[in-house]
């Protein structure tokens, strides 16, 4: 089971690239993967096997992302970080920095330490 929620984590970062020829094929994944919720049960699975799932999703997802994007799929994206995270009775430490590394500025960080 984890190999194939794997294979599908990793199906996302071709969404960066919206001149490949899989890039169609790609974005109606992420419909499907948004709009069935697919990944719900993926985070449900032991041996914090649904972390690293979820780690792999939201850091491909993240990567993949463009300024040149539609509003519509930057939404879909939204739609299953947003799922992902609302899942977890307490979100794991490597989701958290993982997101914090995206909207803090490390120079910020670095003067608050010393």
């Amino acid at each position: 089971l984890k190999n194939m929620f794997m294979f599908l984590a990793r199906q996302l970062i071709g969404l960066k690239n919206i001149d490949d020829r899989l890039f169609s094929r790609r974005y109606y994944l992420l419909e499907n993967l948004s709009m069935v919720q697919s990944f719900i049960p993926a985070v449900n699975l032991e041996d914090n096997r649904g972390c690293q799932i979820s780690t792999v999703v939201l850091n491909n997802l993240f990567n993949a992302v463009q300024k040149k994007h539609t509003d519509q799929l930057k939404n879909l994206m939204i739609e299953i970080i947003t799922v992902i995270l609302a899942e977890y009775e307490s979100v794991p430490f490597a989701l958290l920095e993982l997101l914090f590394a995206r909207i803090i500025d490390p120079e910020k960080v670095m003067l608050i330490i010393y």
